[in-house]
This record gives structure tokens, C-alpha cells and sequence, in this order.
């Protein structure tokens, strides 16, 4: 495993790294980082020094900069009241990255991965790395964020066994990887971000469902068709326009839900106020709002039984820029859709 403790300062490093192989972007606690990029390959002259056995000849090789993002600037709040799935332990930044890089040169020899390993200082927000050498190839990236020094990840060789490590960590299973795309360029050199901000993780949608019984019941009874709620729940929810699809989380055992649809139950007695709770894992770069479907059953005096669909869009885009995950509250019984198609909270 390579191993680099970056300077102090902000300063711009460079390194020239042999082998480079694939990229994993992932965080040991709740926040999921992003390669955001297209990797470019270009030609300049050399010597291949980038694989076991590899020919004398010189050989072309492309050259990339990967910036991150450290995210060290941003502030939010912890231990929210009624939040379960906060932690205090949950890092704000990107302090770590376990960086995987798999080429399949394009000279016919074997594909091949590296690991390394890098550490960033706490006195900085911004870092690029320079002059990244891979021969003429086509490469994906992958990174884990936040996970800490694994030399044992030294003998991973294949994509799959990247991919899995993503079951280390929780809530995040999920991953973006990048792919450097196969162009005739000379003397290029092209970027590639990590930015721990922009990639929101995870979503926390919290319902207050007890609350919302009992601002419906204090209506006067001219106002309620069929008397009093008497109980009510969520039974789905979709974030319809993810550019990933995500997973959906059980905020009190952190056990992943299978389906895309997310089926809640609890907290439906009147005066009830504790949150129903749901987690969504996902990608939220470059999409700027939230569109959230979100269908509620209620219960009624007179057995009446209604079930309501919410289109709730949020539209968040300087949020979204620097929350690392969102805490989104709706009071949702007893109420039309165009009402409360704005009202939510984000804490960060």
C-alpha cells in the first residue's frame, strides 16, 4: 500500500504514482464522497514504468489531477432531538482516502489494481494531486472515504472485491465509480473531484405523524368530513429523481430495506408525537431539488379510511451544496398536498 501524509496549508502537491489502477468513492460512517469527473487519457512520451514485466519501449501515458474537497469548512448540527440515525462520532470532512484505481492498459497487457493510501491534514479545505501517470488505458476509479489504513486491502485484484467493501461500513452501500474514457489527446491533462459536499449521502425523512393527529383533531368538527383521525401511517416513499438509485435504511437497526419503496408502520395512536423514521442512501450531486412522493393512510372516527399522496419538492440547491445528509420533517395527515408542498425543515 502506498502511504502519503499530506502537508500542511493548502498547498499544491504533486506526487507521481506507478500503477495506477481504480477509484471507490465511500465513507466509513454516514457521508459518501463522489469522484466527480470525466477522466480524459492523453499522450505524452516515457518510459512505462507502470506494470510488472511491462517492455522497455517508451509508451504512451495519459496524466490526470484529482482534487478533493475536504469539506473541512462546514458546519452542521449533531445530536438533533428525535434524530436516532445522528452521531456525534460522524466525521464532517474528509480526513482519509483508501484510493483503488484498476487499468486495463491498452497495449494487451493484464489488468492490473493498486491501493493507496492518503491521509489529509486538518488545517486545510482543499487539496490537488498532480501529475497521476497511467498508461494508455481505460481506468476506473473507486475511493473510501473516512475508513482508515487497511494494508489487508492491498491484495484486492478485481473490481467485485472492490465493490464489496462496501458492506463494511453502513449506512452507505452505494458507490459512483468514474471510467476514463479511451481518446487520442496529446499532452493532456484533465481533473477529477472528490467533494465531500456536493454528494449528499444520506437522507433522513423523518415523520412526525403524532403531531400531525393532532393538529388535523383540533380542528373544529364543521372542518371534518368523517370526526376525529384516530390513527395513521406512512406505507411508502419514493425520491423520485435521484441520478442513482439508492437504498432505503431502518434507522434503529441500520438494516438495509431490499425494495426501492419503503413500507413504515408505527407511531400511529392519537397524541402520539415520536418520529416514524426512514434513511435513504443515495446520490444527490447535480440534481439540486428533492421530489419526494410520500403516500400516508389515515383513519377515521367513522372508520373511514383515506389514503393521501404528497408530492413534496424541495428545492435546495445551496443546501445541497454543503449538507453532508438532510433532516426532513412533514406534518402530512389532515392536510392537501399544495398546502404543504413547501413546508419542511433542513438541519445541517
Amino acid at each position: 500500500m502506498w502511504i502519503y501524509n499530506i502537508p500542511e496549508c493548502g498547498q499544491i502537491v504533486e506526487y507521481r504514482f506507478n500503477r495506477i489502477g481504480a477509484l471507490m468513492l465511500k465513507q466509513r460512517y454516514a457521508i459518501m464522497a463522489l469522484l466527480f469527473a470525466t477522466w480524459l487519457l492523453g499522450g505524452c512520451g516515457g518510459e512505462n514504468s507502470l506494470q510488472p514485466g511491462s517492455p522497455s519501449e517508451p509508451q504512451e501515458t495519459a496524466s490526470v489531477t484529482l482534487s478533493i474537497y475536504t469539506g473541512r469548512e462546514i458546519s452542521r448540527a449533531v445530536g438533533l432531538p428525535g434524530d436516532p440515525g445522528t452521531s456525534p462520532e460522524m466525521p464532517d470532512a474528509i480526513e482519509n482516502i483508501n484510493l483503488f484505481m484498476y487499468v486495463e492498459p491498452k497495449n494487451g497487457a493484464a489488468a492490473y489494481m493498486e491501493h493507496y493510501y492518503i491521509e489529509l491534514p486538518e488545517s486545510t479545505a482543499y487539496y490537488e494531486f498532480q501529475a497521476i501517470d497511467v498508461p494508455k488505458c481505460t481506468a476506473s476509479f473507486y475511493a473510501i472515504v473516512n475508513a482508515g489504513s487497511h494494508y489487508e486491502w492491498d491484495a484486492l485484484s478485481t473490481e467485485d472485491e472492490v465493490m464489496a467493501l462496501t458492506t463494511i461500513a453502513t449506512p452507505s452501500r452505494d458507490l459512483y465509480a468514474g471510467t476514463l474514457l479511451d481518446l487520442e489527446l496529446v499532452q493532456m491533462k484533465h481533473s477529477g473531484v472528490i467533494d465531500a459536499g456536493l454528494v449528499a449521502s444520506k437522507v433522513d425523512i423523518m415523520y412526525n405523524i403524532g403531531t400531525a393527529i393532532s393538529n388535523y383533531n383540533a380542528k373544529p368538527a364543521g372542518q371534518k368530513e368523517h370526526g376525529d383521525c384516530t390513527s395513521a401511517k406512512v406505507v411508502s416513499l419514493k425520491l423520485k429523481n435521484v441520478p442513482k438509485e439508492g437504498k432505503f435504511f431502518a434507522v434503529r437497526s441500520n438494516a438495509p430495506v431490499v425494495d426501492h419503496v419503503v413500507s413504515l408502520t408505527g407511531n400511529s395512536g392519537p397524541g402520539q408525537s415520536a418520529w416514524i423514521n426512514g434513511r435513504y442512501d443515495c446520490y444527490l450531486y447535480d440534481s439540486g431539488t428533492l421530489d419526494i412522493e410520500l403516500v400516508v393512510q389515515s383513519v377515521y372516527a367513522d372508520t373511514y379510511v383515506k389514503m393521501t399522496t404528497y408530492n413534496i419538492h424541495v428545492d435546495t440547491p445551496e443546501d445541497l451544496a454543503v449538507a453532508p445528509y438532510y433532516l426532513l420533517r412533514f406534518d402530512v395527515v389532515g392536510f392537501t398536498q399544495t398546502e404543504y408542498n413547501y413546508r419542511w425543515t433542513a438541519s445541517i
